[in-house]
């Protein structure tokens, strides 16, 4: 009888043993994708000051960050710098003000000791993201600095240190409803302990605040946890779990014992008390499992909507870089000649009468791009409509015909007034304003670019554009739509081209039903034969 006594108690500790471990793994995926968050939010940071032609002031690069908080629906805490190779605040700013503790112009080298100052040099050496120790700030809560290096011409000039609370970190785990029954350790390597108010290294404490929660307030034995080691962005976490109380495995074992003895004499009560107590044993353990279950579900779909909002926010990006950057560089060649004053007063007033319908077009492309990417900010949606081919053809003309002037290139269109095709306006403006612009780079000067169409079937409409260019091999063309292995190439006149714009053309062309053939032999052109529904 104490033999099954013992089983009971055994089983009871293995259940509970279980828990602690799901609970361990729970309190390191949720650490874990917290970072991630904020890895996510500096990306962003970082995708703006590489994507930058001018280093942006401390102004706009707090307007940028707080359009981007804003974005992510984010609340967190945090505080973002930039510093010089010289380790001096240049920029510095919380989520509502600029230089909130006066940093600007201060060193960090009076914060830190030698040895985080010799790595903060090294991290100069790339452009990854690298985590150091947790700090007690003046502002007056502790953060984990997240920093990296700002690269401009090849060449390191610093770099930006953004510090987010801990509470912002390890909060979700606090409200999870295991947090009654369990504490948690957080560690950075062996030594320094950190919690929401303060890290616990001997180093100075700039407030009072104490967290309730922090791990040495409990009278627990280091036997009783259960850590985790985990390493994140260059830095060793050490993650802890443990009971509050010491598990009770088995409830008053003396009056089990007499309970079994006399359920020996009750006979047929006996076994009916034991299937019943393990069919609930079973059915709570079914309801725990089910649970799990629903929660992994939830923690899967919130990383799939993350991955999905960031790969959409990356691409609208690259959307409006791409397509402002033909007119803002037709307007600065503009400008430079005047300034340069080699025009004559005609030449000049000529100019400034080509200047005017490319800044209309392109202040009016923005103007779409910008309500475009509010509409889609979590996901790109194709929201088709009827497009009238000749008025969207004669908009995008204008928008090149300054570039198109440069090389003394003529663009022809034939697109016939009465066609309409049915797809998303902006979606298919992008396709034919990409596939047009790259033809201007790649033909030679004095050369025409064709754009026709043609009713081919009752539902389909083939808009072709045919450049006079250098034209591409068959290994080339088999390539045109690959993300991979890309390479600049360069345009008649020195013009860069990625060739990623071809990359979203496809995609958009694949969302809008629309076919794409090309044709093309090296020195004799290229034409590009777009096969859109019509309606």
């Amino acid at each position: 009888m104490l033999f099954i006594v013992g089983r009971i108690e055994e089983n009871e500790k293995e259940k509970n043993r279980v828990k602690l471990k799901e609970v361990n793994q729970l309190a390191v995926f949720e650490f874990s994708e917290s970072l991630n968050v904020f890895l996510a939010y500096m990306s962003g940071i970082r995708s703006y000051l590489k994507s930058a032609d001018d280093f942006p002031s401390q102004q706009e690069l707090f307007d940028f960050a707080q359009y981007h908080l804003r974005d992510l629906d984010s609340r967190d805490s945090l505080v973002i710098s930039y510093l010089n190779k010289n380790h001096r605040f240049i920029y510095s700013f919380d989520r509502n003000r600029i230089d909130p503790s006066d940093l600007v112009s201060l060193s960090v080298r009076d914060l830190r000791d030698e040895l985080e100052i010799e790595r903060l040099d090294e991290l100069m050496k790339d452009e990854e993201f690298h985590l150091f120790p947790p700090i007690n700030l003046v502002e007056g809560w502790v953060g984990l600095p997240l920093n990296f290096s700002v690269i401009r011409d090849n060449e390191a000039i610093g770099y930006i240190a953004a510090i987010l609370r801990s509470e912002s970190l390890i909060e979700s785990i606090y409200k999870q409803d295991i947090s009654n029954e369990f504490i948690f350790s957080f560690q950075v390597g062996d030594e320094i302990y950190f919690d929401r108010e303060m890290v616990h290294d001997s180093t100075k404490v700039y407030h009072p605040r104490v967290d309730s929660s922090f791990v040495k307030n409990y009278a627990t034995n280091e036997s009783d946890f259960l850590y985790s080691d985990i390493e994140l962005y260059g830095l060793p976490f050490k993650i802890g779990t443990a009971y509050k109380k010491n598990a009770t495995y088995a409830t008053n074992l003396d009056l089990l014992t007499y309970g079994w003895f006399i359920m020996l004499f009750l006979f047929g009560l006996n076994a009916f008390y034991r299937i019943n107590k393990y069919r609930k044993l079973n059915t709570s353990l079914d309801m725990t499992l089910q649970s799990l279950n629903y929660q992994h579900s939830l923690l899967n779909k919130k990383n799939k909507e993350l991955e999905e909002s960031n790969n959409t926010k990356d691409k609208i990006f690259s959307i409006i870089g791409h397509d402002l950057k033909a007119p803002l560089s037709s307007i600065q060649s503009i400008i430079e000649l005047m300034q340069n004053q080699t025009l004559s007063k005609a030449d000049s007033k000529k100019m400034m009468l080509s200047l005017e319908p490319v800044v209309v077009n392109a202040s009016g492309l923005l103007e779409r791009l910008l309500k475009w990417s509010m509409i889609n900010t979590n996901k790109l949606e194709v929201k088709p409509e009827v497009v009238k081919l000749k008025e969207l053809n004669e908009e995008i003309i204008k928008l090149l015909q300054v570039s198109a002037n440069q090389k003394n290139i003529s663009i022809i269109s034939n697109i016939d007034a009465t066609i309409s095709v049915y797809a998303d306006y902006n979606m298919i403006s992008f396709i034919i304003r990409n596939i047009v612009s790259n033809a201007l780079k790649f033909s030679k000067e004095g050369s025409e670019i064709q754009i026709s169409s043609e009713v081919v079937e009752s539902e389909k409409v083939v808009v072709s554009i045919k450049d006079q260019g250098v034209g591409m091999s068959q290994n080339q063309l088999d390539q045109l739509f690959q993300i991979g292995n890309r390479k600049i190439k360069i345009g008649t006149m020195g013009e860069k081209g990625s060739g990623l714009g071809l990359v979203m053309v496809q995609e958009f062309a694949s969302q809008n039903s629309i076919n794409i053939n090309v044709e093309s032999q090296v020195g004799q052109g290229t034409i590009f034969n777009l096969s859109i529904p019509s309606c």
